[in-house]
């Protein structure tokens, strides 16, 4: 298997066909994490009928319990096929977020990605945190520590905001058809059409059915990884981060596992965004 090749099924797709060679980093460091399977990547042949499943043995005290990475009817990367029946509740009261922002959480997704990290930058933080948690390399995206902790607040932020919109489920935000008019935002798409324009925009996935359906994502993900412990996690890496701390052995080897769960929810939360501006524009 060449770990080095991404395949995006062109199953379902509009004008998205392609097979990408190559995955692009930012630095030459997070090559050492990618051969360290910390994307999970393999190839997967559109046609092939056997699912690919990430099976992990998780701990009582660990936020890892997912035992399915799948999502959407085909998926082979992310977590469930369904969105499982469960009359637990979870009580959650959000520490980032104003009182008209846990109204309106799509504030929060704005915010994010127009005035502080568009998704090419904010991927590049996360996986350069997961360096740090995982490999102890000096992270690259920040010039200072303030600018460290204004992203893990501002990321923590989001991952409130994600939590709440989960079940809005919007007609809008779900597409029976994926483009790049909503996947990628307008004003990019403006500055060019072509793939080393709007790759950094793409999801982290083999299936670009993943990209059908952001709150299903979110759904499932939430079920099987309580938001509470996604926070604990992620201000886990943050002291890592910005006061050099070590992880203990659990943050440690859950960090491949945590990326990936990181990265589902940004990405989910970034075709709400994109979806609803085209409503807006409209």
């Amino acid at each position: 298997m060449n770990s080095n090749m991404i395949w995006l099924s062109p199953r379902g797709t509009d004008d998205i066909h392609l097979v990408i060679i190559g995955h692009l980093f930012s630095n030459l460091n997070k090559i050492s994490l990618f051969l360290n399977g910390i994307f999970l990547s393999r190839i997967v042949h559109p046609v092939e009928s056997q699912e690919f499943e990430c099976m992990f043995n998780s701990k009582s005290n660990s936020m890892n319990n997912v035992t399915n990475y799948n999502i959407g009817n085909g998926s082979r990367t992310i977590i469930a096929s369904e969105v499982n029946t469960s009359t637990t509740v979870q009580v959650f009261t959000p520490q980032h977020l104003s009182k008209e922002e846990q109204q309106n959480p799509l504030q929060v997704f704005s915010q994010f990605f127009e005035k502080d990290y568009p998704l090419p930058k904010a991927k590049t933080a996360i996986e350069d945190m997961a360096l740090k948690v995982a490999y102890d390399i000096p992270p690259l995206s920040w010039k200072v520590k303030e600018q460290s902790i204004y992203f893990i607040l501002q990321f923590s932020r989001l991952l409130e905001a994600a939590y709440l919109i989960r079940n809005e489920l919007k007609p809008s935000w779900k597409v029976e058809k994926i483009s790049k008019e909503n996947m990628v935002p307008s004003e990019v798409l403006r500055k060019g059409r072509k793939l080393e324009t709007i790759f950094p925009y793409l999801l982290n996935s083999h299936d670009p059915q993943d990209a059908k359906d952001p709150c299903l994502n979110l759904q499932v993900l939430f079920f099987d990884t309580p938001i509470q412990e996604l926070l604990d996690t992620f201000k886990t890496w943050g002291k890592c981060v910005s006061a050099s701390l070590k992880v203990d052995k659990t943050h440690h080897w859950n960090s491949h596992l945590d990326l990936r769960i990181f990265t589902i929810i940004l990405e989910s939360c970034h075709l709400i965004y994109v979806r609803s501006q085209l409503v807006d524009d409209e």
